[in-house]
């Protein structure tokens, strides 16, 4: 039978070993070049480290070349809105104590860096798509954006439309002084609508526009002034017509909008955030 001195190595009987012996031994080893970690015998490809992607750097990035919206595909407007519908997806305007933060966000100029209607394609494929009508403001005469608003790239005031030159349009929200102001320089000059605002009391997140203040300020002129239409067309319309602007998403550095007449706008702090 096995015995655990024959079988085993572990258990047999050593022969000793004097200290000589021990000191070559040691040498030897210590004389050995140090192991090295163990290497695969072919070189593995270096992944990036892609982190998740941003939507807010997605929707500028769709929204470059486009020339603020004018030349902008049926194909790329479908794309723009769906990474829009995202990001509004993700935004809870609120009437709390923290609405102060978000007035805060919101107050100063803003560039208008996209703009097209609120729907593209036919309407029944997107039926949870953001509609002008979905949330009516008493006083405002709702628009089909169909019919109303046929160019993207193209800026309405009241009945007043204005299609930007080579710089970017501003939108301009004094929150202290309850008015905004929007402004687009041309060739000619500087064109400027402006008007009072007020918290919507039907939707948290939508201000109510009255304009009264137009006036194109000529290079090297006078400044002809006629916010004198806005008046005008109130006696038209025989009623007092509340223009509205919802604020769909808001964050330091983008914001979006829609307004009563279909549209919807793309407006970053920075001017240069899109490549025109």
């Amino acid at each position: 039978p096995f015995s655990a001195t024959t079988f085993s190595p572990v258990f047999a009987k050593q022969p000793t070993m004097h200290a000589p012996a021990l000191f070559l031994c040691l040498a030897a080893a210590a004389s050995r070049p140090a192991a090295t970690a163990f290497q695969f015998p072919f070189e593995l490809p270096s992944l990036p480290f892609r982190s998740p992607a941003d939507p807010a750097s997605e929707l500028l990035s769709a929204v470059s070349g486009t020339g603020n919206g004018k030349s902008a595909s049926p194909a790329v407007q479908r794309a723009v809105l769906d990474r829009v519908s995202r990001l509004e997806a993700s935004f809870a305007p609120r009437r709390s104590a923290a609405l102060a933060a978000d007035l805060s966000r919101l107050d100063g100029t803003w560039y208008l860096q996209y703009t097209s209607p609120s729907s593209v394609g036919d309407p029944g494929a997107f039926p949870d798509e953001w509609k002008v009508g979905n949330s009516p403001e008493p006083g405002t005469v709702l628009t089909n954006d169909r019919e109303e608003f046929r160019a993207q790239g193209t800026i309405r005031a009241a009945g007043i439309t204005v299609t930007p030159s080579e710089t970017v349009a501003r939108q301009i929200f004094d929150v202290a002084g309850g008015r905004v102001t929007n402004e687009v320089d041309q060739r000619f000059g500087r064109v400027r609508v402006g008007g009072a605002f007020r918290p919507s009391e039907e939707v948290v997140n939508r201000a109510v526009v009255e304009f009264d203040k137009a006036e194109i300020e000529l290079r090297g002129g006078p400044t002809v002034r006629f916010g004198f239409v806005f008046g005008l067309l109130r006696l038209l319309n025989k009623e007092r017509e509340a223009n509205w602007l919802e604020i769909t998403y808001l964050d330091d550095r983008l914001r979006l909008s829609r307004g009563n007449k279909g549209s919807m706008f793309v407006l970053t702090r920075d001017p240069d955030a899109v490549t025109p």
